[in-house]
């Protein structure tokens, strides 16, 4: 392994852990030279894929913290039959989060197997359970 390849390496084990800030500070202060080196190593390498998941956790950790919600446990609560009634206001804010993520992240650990409807009770929420099996 080269010098090179060892520093990069460093770097993403030491700053994965991270937040988005501190990894996007501590970047923003290297010489463009050594950016560039990281960029190429970021998609070479494979880390993109550490890198999103590790975005994506920071993001339901995010909502659990605001709105104490697990959306992975309300998944696996709903597909066993549950049903959620959940603020518009908060629903639109959780998908507009994890939507940046939709095109190159499979969200269907997250969403898979559900269906968002209007609430029958009130229309200031949306109802979130499983969806019918087709038979």
């Amino acid at each position: 392994m080269d010098n090179e390849t060892g520093k990069n390496k460093t770097f993403w084990f030491e700053y994965l852990s991270k937040s988005k800030r501190v990894r996007e500070k501590y970047f923003d202060s290297l010489s463009r030279s050594e950016q560039e080196v990281l960029k190429k190593s970021f998609w070479d390498d494979g880390w993109y894929e550490l890198v999103l998941q590790n975005e994506v956790d920071e993001t339901l950790d995010y909502v659990k913290e605001m709105y104490k919600i697990d959306l992975i446990d309300l998944r696996i609560r709903a597909l066993k039959g549950e049903v959620f009634n959940i603020s518009k206001s908060i629903w639109e804010h959780i998908e507009q989060l994890l939507l940046e993520y939709g095109e190159i992240y499979n969200t269907d650990i997250i969403f898979g197997g559900l269906v968002v409807c209007g609430s029958d009770k009130d229309d200031r929420y949306y109802c979130i359970k499983r969806k019918r099996a087709y038979v």
